[in-house]
């Protein structure tokens, strides 16, 4: 999984097959092509679990 707030940096993850997020910081959200867009990090909580690590959205 790749976090990123530029375009380049999304696409060099995509590249390498990964689940993209995009951090909305630096660029407009229409500008961000991932897999998710969020405002920043404190939109997301990340649990450890036996299988990984699992990403959600705080609603």
């Amino acid at each position: 999984m790749v976090f990123e707030d530029a375009p380049a940096g999304l696409q060099a993850g995509r590249a390498a097959g990964m689940t993209t997020v995009a951090l909305a910081t630096t660029h407009r959200p229409d500008e961000l092509d991932a897999d998710l867009v969020v405002k920043d990090l404190s939109a997301l909580s990340a649990l450890v679990t036996d299988s990984g690590v699992e990403i959600s959205v705080r609603r």
